[in-house]
């Protein structure tokens, strides 16, 4: 049997049985970041039957999506992100494309907000294996939104090629330091690891400071391992 051992810090998580979120009844949120306020993130309970998603695959002649590193953007896909971005936080709040709603999603399912189905265990997709298919899920909407809003099928999101030795720093358009677009990244980051010259210090946290570039690579690696691996057994 496979199991997905999905660790955060020192909370571990395997394959278990886990029961569908009871959506009847919303609690507070678990764990939001320091920054943000406590809120009530929960989604409001539909009026019709949920319609069950199957991806279509591509056919001959559809637009391909090309997915590139975030390091290897060049200035007109940053800007188009940029202004994705400005188009849905411009939308209405209860806009279900709207930036808040898009991070309620992510609270609601991943800050523990909703119980279990006849349980009082909490229901939280990152310690459990349902938080690859979920962000996947997840990202696979959000990244047609932002297509949608930008009118362009061929649009796609980067992602941080962490592994590549010129790619460990935050990419560009995301860094307070570089980036002239104020969407894509935020003030409150720590500068010492906003640098463009500092490695990106994946095990960040309120004590991490400025560490030689060798001994930060390391760090990351046991950050990597600690927060997701795999253990192949047999029942």
């Amino acid at each position: 049997m496979l199991l997905l051992i999905a660790a955060a810090f020192f909370d571990v998580a395997w394959a278990a049985n886990v029961l569908a979120p009871n959506i009847s009844a919303c609690n507070e949120p678990i764990g939001l970041p320091y920054a943000e306020k406590n809120y009530r993130c929960c989604a409001p309970v539909p009026s019709y039957v949920p319609r069950l998603f199957r991806p279509v695959a591509p056919s001959v002649g559809d637009n391909i999506r090309v997915r590139r590193t975030s390091h290897s953007a060049d200035e007109k896909y940053a800007s188009d992100l940029a202004r994705a971005y400005s188009l849905m936080k411009e939308l209405p709040p209860e806009d279900p494309r709207s930036f808040v709603q898009q991070a309620n999603i992510h609270c609601a399912y991943c800050n523990s907000v909703y119980s279990q189905m006849n349980s009082s265990e909490r229901f939280q997709a990152h310690h459990s294996w349902l938080f690859f298919p979920f962000h996947r899920w997840y990202l696979y909407f959000h990244e047609r939104i932002l297509a949608n809003l930008l009118g362009d099928d061929t649009f796609s999101l980067t992602f941080w090629n962490y592994d590549h030795p010129n790619s460990t720093n935050i990419p560009w358009l995301y860094s307070a330091a570089l980036s002239p677009y104020p969407d894509l990244c935020t003030a409150i980051r720590d500068a010492s690891i906003d640098h463009p010259n500092s490695t990106a210090a994946l095990d960040y946290g309120s004590d991490t400071g400025a560490r030689p570039r060798d001994i930060q690579l390391s760090e990351n690696e046991n950050a990597i391992e600690g927060h997701g691996y795999l253990l192949c057994g047999s029942e």
